[in-house]
């Protein structure tokens, strides 16, 4: 048993379909299908009725989800606990910086580590959210956030100033049976044959990686989507990819997908930017940009 298939079971109970939990999750049918699966084994008990609609919580299932509410919300406190500890210290600054990102698997894990890098050297309680759509910049403008970290240099605003403080390696997200699954890295001429995906708001405004790749002559067909549905149609109905960062020790793709990095010859190194207003920067974000202009690196 572990967390995951805990937070499949309530998302299935929540929906009433495997499909509407998936989507929620951002995983593919199978993954929510397998870990319920896979949990009911385990148990040795049904957790669900499969009716033509969509699906009940057994009597034992509804007592199980009642349960598994207790265990994420016990969950979700343990993993706020060291920023309640450091609220305690009221004179240590605050700075709530987001990662402007499509939504990734670990993200939390990744979030978390963030926070804990910056707020060790600096000294603050930081937080660091996601937001996947433009109203990042509406929360800039809205004092919601001090500013906010972009993978690639941020195009979407004049107003704003784009800082980079350091680079990333890029990696695919393919389908775990696509056929470069095979390959330990890809070229750009392995990946030519299958169409890559355009994420409508985040690449238009943002030189992302996939904007970077494109900009350098990617020989793919383009694939604009604007939903989950979009995403996992193009790369398991049509074997296509969409474009990462590679974060070490962190896997970005969801269950039934795989990264592989792009190949040393053709990698584009992908610049990550602190973006802020022009005027008004608060001194929390200026203690973190003089920590990287000082030579601090990611």
């Amino acid at each position: 048993m572990n967390l995951k298939q805990i937070e499949y079971l309530v998302a299935v109970v929540k929906n009433g379909s495997f499909s509407l939990a998936a989507k929620e999750c951002y995983v593919t049918v199978q993954a929510v299908s397998k870990a319920i699966a896979d949990l009911e084994r385990e148990l040795g008990l049904d957790l669900f009725v499969r009716e033509s609609r969509g699906v009940r919580p057994t009597d034992f299932g509804t007592v199980f989800y009642e349960k598994s509410l207790e265990v994420l919300r016990a969950f979700n406190e343990l993993s706020s606990l060291p920023g309640a500890y450091l609220s305690r210290a009221t004179s240590a600054p605050k700075l709530r910086v987001a990662l402007y990102s499509p939504p990734f698997n670990n993200v939390e894990s990744v979030l978390a580590m963030l926070e804990q890098f910056l707020g060790s050297h600096i000294g603050a309680q930081v937080e660091m959210p996601l937001v996947s759509g433009i109203e990042v910049l509406q929360m800039l403008y809205d004092h919601e956030i001090d500013a906010f970290a972009s993978l690639g240099e941020f195009t979407g605003a004049d107003d704003v100033d784009c800082v980079p403080i350091g680079t990333l390696p890029s990696s695919i997200v393919i389908a775990e049976d696509h056929p470069l699954t095979a390959k330990r890295c890809v070229t750009l001429a392995d990946i030519a044959p299958y169409p890559v995906i355009e994420a409508s708001e985040f690449d238009a405004l943002n030189n992302s990686v996939f904007a970077a790749y494109k900009a350098a002559g990617l020989a793919s067909r383009v694939v604009r989507i604007d939903n989950s549905e979009d995403y996992f149609n193009v790369t398991q109905q049509q074997q296509g990819y969409s474009f990462a960062v590679s974060i070490p020790t962190f896997s970005v793709a969801y269950p039934g997908f795989v990264t592989r990095p792009i190949a040393a010859e053709d990698v584009i190194p992908t610049p990550i930017c602190l973006v802020s207003p022009k005027t008004g920067k608060t001194k929390g974000y200026l203690a973190v940009e003089s920590l990287f202009k000082n030579g601090l690196k990611l």
